[in-house]
């Protein structure tokens, strides 16, 4: 074979070799270009997030966001598409199809809105239908006003000067068409157990203390949503007074405590002393009026240990004695004991003339299974 038909042969088959190649990525080319169709079920959600401008709520009680639309293009941008089955895609302001302005029964044109989202729109899809192809909304403009704070008490305290919060404004994020009427302040709230805490006791109570108060929504904002405000607790700078207040108490009741190792069912206690009288009690002014006013009642407590109880039945009395009528010395005595008080507030001390009190103690001799599972009587 001559030079010349070897050279061309070779052109010959280099020439087929390369148009087989151009004719299979023609193929491959046109395979992922060739238009198809999908339907894809997924869940849409309305953009809720109070910190944004508009939100959205479905006017619809029966629509739950589900949707199913169908989606035409390219087998790689419809495999892809497939992807979004089952997921939530969330419809959000400044997408095609979603309503700005404020107000309710404005219509969500879900098509379009669906077709502009990010996940849809850089596949090069078409969204041909959706069902439903749209839905009823209110449409809200979010706002943020500053309230000014004042702050409320669990209880009255005798405080020089008002307390103070801080910050002293919050911040509220509503929807634009709440009316503020005119004076709106939030509500800084401190209760009783935060006083408690920080007043400490005795003269410690006195002077400038700070408490964590919770900020309440006013009234007039009551079933507005979305609402949130900012921050959510404050602190309250407040001095107390430094003012001593007594007051005194007539009689107070006493009761009595047996040691839980005890069966109280082998015990009889009587207390012969029913009232400590005569009891002072001194602190803080707001602590004592506690006590005046009747919020805190007060007990006297006589507790008796295993020993009281013992050296009690032990007590050599003749019958005729007259503190233990027609008592069996081997099994009666009667035994005096201090009281202490129960139920004082921080700060409040409380003394009595005389705080000693007589308490006839038997024993029955009717243990029980139940005497040990039983409270002490009396307490």
């Amino acid at each position: 074979m001559s030079a010349g038909a070897r050279w061309n042969s070779r052109e010959f088959f280099k020439t087929a070799a390369l148009t087989t190649l151009m004719a299979v990525l023609i193929w491959v080319w046109a395979e992922g270009e060739s238009v198809s169709r999908v339907s894809i079920t997924c869940r849409v959600e309305l953009q809720a997030d109070p910190a944004g401008d508009l939100v959205y709520r479905s006017d619809d009680p029966e629509w739950r966001g589900n949707v199913t639309f169908q989606v035409e293009g390219s087998a790689a941008g419809i495999a892809a598409a497939r992807e979004l089955r089952g997921q939530t895609l969330r419809l959000t302001a400044g997408l095609a199809g979603m309503p700005v302005e404020p107000g309710p029964n404005r219509v969500a044109r879900l098509r379009e809105a669906i077709a502009a989202i990010p996940e849809l729109s850089r596949l090069g899809v078409v969204v041909v239908s959706c069902e439903p192809s749209e839905v009823p909304v209110r449409v809200m403009r979010m706002v943020t006003r500053d309230l000014p704070v004042r702050v409320e008490l669990g209880r009255t305290l005798l405080l020089d000067g008002e307390p103070a919060p801080s910050p002293a404004a919050v911040s509220v994020r509503m929807p634009d068409s709440v009316l503020v009427p005119d004076g709106a302040q939030a509500v800084a709230f401190v209760s009783a157990e935060e006083l408690d805490r920080v007043r400490g006791d005795g003269a410690a109570a006195t002077g400038a203390r700070t408490a964590v108060a919770t900020i309440r929504t006013p009234s007039w904002l009551a079933g507005i949503e979305p609402l949130v405000i900012a921050p959510e607790t404050v602190t309250v700078t407040f001095r107390v007074r430094k003012e001593v207040d007594t007051f005194r108490v007539a009689a107070v009741p006493v009761w009595f405590g047996l040691p839980p190792t005890e069966d109280a069912a082998q015990w009889a206690v009587e207390v012969l002393d029913k009232f400590v009288n005569d009891v002072t009690l001194t602190g803080p002014a707001d602590q004592v009026a506690r006590i005046r006013s009747g919020e805190i009642t007060l007990k006297a407590l006589v507790e008796l240990a295993s020993d009281d109880l013992q050296r009690a039945v032990r007590t050599d009395r003749p019958a005729s004695d007259p503190a233990v009528p027609g008592a069996d010395t081997a099994a009666t005595g009667v035994i005096s004991r201090p009281v202490t008080f129960l139920g004082l507030p921080p700060g409040v001390t409380a003394a009595a003339a005389n705080p000693v009190v007589r308490v006839r103690v038997t024993r029955t001799g009717r243990a029980g299974a139940e005497g040990a599972d039983r409270p002490a009587a009396g307490l």
